[in-house]
């Protein structure tokens, strides 16, 4: 959502804005990249997308802007939409803050966001892989917070302190990754 001055503090009207260009962009056939997604990207992309888009795709720009996956077996490649940084931002409501303070490197500038970002949210103690009933209800809470005027902006350490819950869940997940991988493996 682009750069903004030191001080800045949005307000419900820059909310409204930003949802309005988030559903604009999710409306677009970027929406089925956002939809595959996951996590809290996928969850405010269903806010504005058909589940059966994802059925729709891959896009012509896949090619351009996707992602390939080579099967070494069969020596084909798959392609499907993935989303750049800049549209993950767009989705999450990213803004980019002046702190007032500069270094060698010039002005220093906060990153504040309206929803977590994905890496944020990956590493959470409340991401167990899916989508809860949870994570809906804190959905919802936060969802409640923005529209009435209440919610705001995050940076990286705040959103990380806002979504612990469990900090064992993403070792647990690497686990059951792991031994997922092992009997896929046997199987094979």
């Amino acid at each position: 959502l682009g750069y903004r001055a030191c001080g800045y503090k949005p307000d419900l009207i820059d909310y409204n804005t930003y949802v309005a260009l988030r559903r604009a962009f999710l409306r677009s056939p970027r929406g089925r990249a956002a939809l595959l997604y996951g996590g809290i990207v996928g969850r405010l992309a269903r806010s504005e997308v058909d589940l059966d888009e994802i059925f729709r795709g891959p896009s012509d720009d896949a090619f351009i802007n996707g992602i390939c996956l080579w099967d070494c077996r069969s020596s084909f490649a798959y392609w499907d939409d993935c989303l750049s940084d800049q549209e993950l931002d767009l989705i999450c409501g990213v803004y980019h803050i002046a702190t007032g303070q500069s270094d060698v490197h010039g002005e220093q500038m906060a990153t504040l966001s309206w929803w977590p970002r994905p890496q944020t949210f990956a590493s959470s103690g409340l991401n167990v892989g899916w989508w809860t009933p949870m994570w809906e209800a804190w959905y919802q809470k936060r969802l409640q917070q923005l529209e009435s005027g209440t919610g705001i902006l995050a940076n990286h350490s705040k959103w990380k302190h806002n979504l612990q819950l469990e900090r064992k869940a993403p070792s647990y997940i690497e686990a059951i990754e792991k031994c997922s991988a092992q009997i896929l493996e046997i199987l094979r």
